[in-house]
């Protein structure tokens, strides 16, 4: 069974959509220097001993690659 909030959206989408706004605002933020200032944020947590917020911030800096990215991959399909 799936929970869903007053929006509509289940809790694991509520926190993707996190991750989506936390590499937008870092690519404004930081321009080029977004993927690197997400790498040091998640080092930042691990040298903390917080894998949970590693694990977080390696999925913002995923996010900012991919937003970041200009081609397609092989084989992608386009929309």
């Amino acid at each position: 069974m799936s929970t869903k909030t007053a929006e509509g959206f289940s809790p694991s989408q509520n926190v993707d959509l996190d991750i989506w706004r936390a590499a937008d605002l870092l690519i404004k933020q930081y321009g080029d220097d977004a993927q690197s200032a997400a790498a040091l944020l998640a080092n930042a947590r691990r040298t903390k001993g917080d894998s949970t917020g590693e694990r977080v911030w390696l999925r913002v800096l995923m996010a900012v690659r991919e937003l970041k990215r200009a081609a397609r991959q092989p084989a992608e399909l386009l929309n």
